[in-house]
């Protein structure tokens, strides 16, 4: 129901079946699969299922989730090395500045390879898509 759905759903890009991509985009919506939060986003993103996309980030923006949590068990997922890097920075962007640094340490306060995404980690992975500071001319 979820993978089988998946599936299908790569099948149809691949056929560029448009309608059904749409059709699927809907069935996902109403939350009506068994495909997990991580599957969700991935397809989003990989098929541009827009709608599908901005109701997910919405869920991990709203009030009363917990954002860290929520990022640190997705971290766990084999989902997320197939985030692309921009996707990572929006979903991390949701994170209040504060709480950022719990992404990066364990229970004792300690750095978390578990939380690293690629040689450089979660925090630079994002940073890598920021905005370099304009070279200073100096002559």
């Amino acid at each position: 129901e979820g993978r089988e759905l998946l599936d299908v759903i790569d099948v149809a890009h691949r056929f560029e079946m448009q309608q059904f991509l749409d059709e699927a985009e809907d069935v996902m919506l109403w939350g009506a699969t068994r495909v997990t939060f991580e599957e969700h986003l991935l397809c989003a993103e990989k098929y541009g299922m827009n709608k599908l996309k901005d109701w997910r980030m919405d869920a991990l923006s709203r009030p009363g989730v917990n954002i860290v949590g929520t990022i640190k068990i997705m971290m766990k997922s084999p989902s997320w090395e197939k985030y692309s890097a921009e996707l990572v920075t929006e979903i991390l962007d949701l994170v209040p500045d504060g709480k950022k640094s719990e992404l990066l340490q364990d229970r004792n306060g300690k750095g978390n390879g578990n939380y690293r995404k690629g040689k450089g980690g979660i925090i630079r992975l994002a940073n890598s898509n920021a905005p370099r500071d304009a070279p200073s001319n100096r002559n």
